[in-house]
């Protein structure tokens, strides 16, 4: 059985990591950026706006809502990829609301621009890089699926100079060898929808006519970042949290192609993203994580521990082994103090996990967060790792 230990005091940051670097990323609750659609932990998504589409590979031209989150429009320029993947594209354009006012979508920081002072309305920007997706979020029963007649855009990470084709880029580990131009690590304008395909979890430069595998895998990467442990949308964690995700090596579901290196699972090997250090000198991360939970396409298989001591939210504590710790008064979160020596969200042990993990998609591994900042704590149980 696992044991958590309370440790020193540090503000949350994200980890996805694969074997060619650390991969220290942001994570975050949004689905596609500002502009697009941003969810709250512990609110169900209610949709992530999504256009009509007949063709694929996607031409060049205005894509207008039709259904799913705000009413927008999407005036794209989306070159032909000579080696064109099924299910993604790399597009550029500008974004519109409704009444055809521009949107300042994929702006992590609108107010804080060099020139213009704190409140200013951001100007649109009309050369978005823009990820395109062939599906949809479906609400019911809270998954993002496959859809051949639709797209949805999210907002991409500003890459340069550009790669010319989406089939070019390689995935972004969180190695020194990445572009430092992307701000995947740390922009808060992107969502899990572009981060969970830049991260690696949909076959990153392998463009295959057909490949329902890959697709599942980054389902379930979209359920691992926003600790969907009882799935149907309902995100339990907040923007910035660390995670480390890859899939797991005893899997049969499909051939892991995101790992884990062994070195990175010491605490003294894991970055944190957001120093400001130069780039050669990240500081290390004051806690260890340890495993959290398997994952599918459509909820947690098995969970050690909760991503943060404050949720999950009441509806979802019966579907494991034993509660989690957590209070409510309304809608508002109240937390609850461990005592000293208490075991924390204890809810996989080694069997359960031997049980399930050939069906799992994705693994992952965490510290015990807080909510609105508030310290984040090491911990250790007896899931290998990696």
């Amino acid at each position: 059985m696992g044991k958590h230990a309370l440790v020193a005091f540090v503000f949350f940051y994200c980890v996805a990591a694969f074997a060619a670097g650390d991969n220290t990323h942001g994570q975050g609750v949004r689905f596609a950026g500002r502009g697009f659609d941003e969810q709250t932990a512990l609110q169900p998504s209610q949709g992530v706006p999504y256009f009509s589409n007949a063709d694929w590979p996607l031409k060049s031209r205005t894509y207008n809502w039709i259904g799913g989150g705000s009413q927008i429009r999407v005036d794209a320029q989306c070159p032909r990829d000579p080696v064109p993947d099924p299910l993604f594209a790399l597009c550029y354009g500008a974004v519109y609301d409704a009444s055809g006012k521009p949107i300042p979508a994929c702006d992590p920081t609108p107010t804080q621009r060099s020139g213009r002072r704190a409140g200013a309305a951001a100007a649109p920007r009309e050369n978005v890089p823009l990820l395109a997706i062939r599906g949809k979020w479906n609400p019911t029963p809270g998954v993002f699926v496959q859809d051949n007649e639709v797209v949805t855009f999210a907002c991409a990470p500003a890459i340069k100079p550009k790669p010319q084709w989406l089939h070019e880029i390689k995935p972004f580990t969180g190695d020194l060898t990445d572009p430092r131009e992307t701000n995947l690590d740390t922009s808060e304008g992107l969502g899990v929808l572009a981060k969970c395909y830049f991260w690696g979890f949909a076959g990153v430069g392998q463009a295959r006519k057909s490949d329902t595998s890959r697709l599942a895998t980054y389902q379930a990467c979209l359920r691992a970042a926003r600790a969907e442990y009882c799935g149907g949308g309902l995100s339990q964690t907040e923007l910035g949290t660390i995670i480390q995700v890859y899939e797991p090596k005893e899997t049969q579901a499909v051939p892991p192609t995101v790992t884990l290196d062994s070195n990175y699972c010491k605490q003294d090997q894991i970055k944190n993203p957001k120093s400001n250090k130069p780039v050669k000198e990240k500081q290390v991360l004051e806690f260890q994580p340890c495993f959290e939970a398997l994952w599918d396409t459509e909820k947690a298989l098995c969970v050690s521990h909760s991503r943060y001591q404050d949720m999950p939210a009441p509806d979802c504590q019966t579907h494991f082994q034993k509660e989690f710790k957590a209070v409510f008064d309304g809608d508002q979160v109240i937390i609850v103090k461990a005592n000293p020596g208490d075991k924390i969200y204890l809810n996989c042990q080694i069997d359960d996990y031997q049980m399930v993990v050939r069906n799992a998609l994705v693994k992952n591994r965490s510290g015990i967060n807080k909510l609105k900042g508030k310290p984040v704590t090491s911990c250790t149980n007896d899931i290998p790792c990696p």
